[in-house]
């Protein structure tokens, strides 16, 4: 896991970059991008949260992705 380092993003708003595979790299209001690492499922799989589940849990509400990355697969 990744340290927890502050990053600012998007309008002010300090985001931490705590979460396993991925970081948040801009928040605005309707959308977020993040960086995903490879290795990291898109959706759940085997029971390990993929990455859509860490990124609603980590922001607390629901997201609908609009662009999909493959496991092996980094980037925005």
């Amino acid at each position: 896991m990744a340290a927890s380092l502050p990053r600012r993003v998007g309008k002010g708003q300090t985001m931490m970059t705590d979460s396993p595979g991925f970081e948040v790299i801009a928040r605005e209001a309707g959308f977020v991008v993040v960086d995903k690492a490879p290795g990291l499922d898109f959706h759940d799989c085997d029971g390990c949260p993929g990455l859509c589940s860490l990124v609603r849990e980590r922001l607390g509400e629901r997201v609908f992705p609009v662009h999909r990355l493959d496991k092996a697969t980094s980037g925005l």
